[in-house]
């Protein structure tokens, strides 16, 4: 199960539960701030200028994003649980800008 939450002010919070869909795969992805848009395409590699992300996809390209960190390690280490949980392969779009690797 899972639920997609929304707020107000941080303060008042609802949402349903739903099914989990059929995961294909967990994706770690980079992605720039974005108060960081105007930023040329090499800030990427700094980590002061992105954050990884770690999203469930399904039905090809829907994801559920599960967990944005700015550590690296971080990242990696809740890919690998929910990969594992989840009895997924773990789709890394994050260590090299452009090329994905299947880490299992």
């Amino acid at each position: 199960m899972y639920k997609i939450q929304e707020s107000l002010l941080s303060v008042f919070k609802w949402g349903d539960f739903k099914p989990l869909p059929k995961i294909e795969y967990v994706l770690l992805f980079r992605q720039l701030f974005a108060k960081c848009e105007s930023c040329p395409v090499d800030e990427i590699e700094k980590s002061n200028a992105s954050f990884y992300q770690v999203s469930l996809v399904y039905n090809g390209n829907r994801r559920i994003i599960v967990h944005e960190t700015r550590n690296r390690e971080e990242a990696f280490a809740i890919a690998t649980r929910t990969g594992s949980a989840l009895n997924a392969r773990i789709k890394d779009n994050a260590t090299t800008r452009g090329k994905s690797v299947w880490l299992n």
